[in-house]
């Protein structure tokens, strides 16, 4: 599953698009002049081209992912759409964090010329790195096995039965 966004902020009159694997360890940031259905679904096929195809594309609800251009790229490479909930950033979080790493890189490194060649390949290198420090997993509907499992992934003494 590939998760998609377009945040609303644009930087010198561009704007981006985001890509990132399921796991988000492989994020692509891709320069777009204007945020519309033709150049969204340009740079998906890109990204489809230099990494294979997937199976599920997980998008906003924003027109520019929601068009005729995206929907028959997606429908011709065989790829489900799923929509985030409408007005609900969190469900698409993995995408959001991202999104927020790219605007603190390009804030601190190169806010005018984030977009050529060579610091898009450092801003890309950047958000394909892991966080410094693990996420916590949700506590909500888990079962005690599965936080004592996540207590001793995070190094926590895991109490006894």
């Amino acid at each position: 599953m590939l998760r998609a966004h377009l945040p609303a902020r644009q930087w010198v009159t561009k704007c981006f698009l985001v890509v990132l694997d399921n796991g988000g360890q492989d994020a692509r940031v891709y320069p777009l002049t204007a945020a519309n259905g033709r150049q969204v679904a340009f740079k998906f096929s890109d990204y489809f081209a230099g990494r294979g195809g997937a199976k599920t594309l997980r998008m906003d609800n924003a027109t520019h992912f929601k068009n005729n251009y995206v929907a028959d790229l997606l429908e011709g490479a065989g790829i489900q759409a799923i929509w985030s909930a409408p007005y609900m950033p969190s469900t698409n979080g993995v995408a959001e964090r991202c999104v927020g790493r790219a605007k603190e890189w390009i804030t601190a490194n190169d806010p005018i010329h984030w977009d050529t060649p060579a610091s898009l390949w450092r801003l890309n290198a950047h958000l394909s790195l892991p966080p410094l420090v693990p996420r916590r997993p949700a506590v909500q509907g888990k079962t005690t096995e599965h936080l004592k499992d996540a207590m001793a992934y995070m190094g926590v003494a895991v109490p006894g039965p």
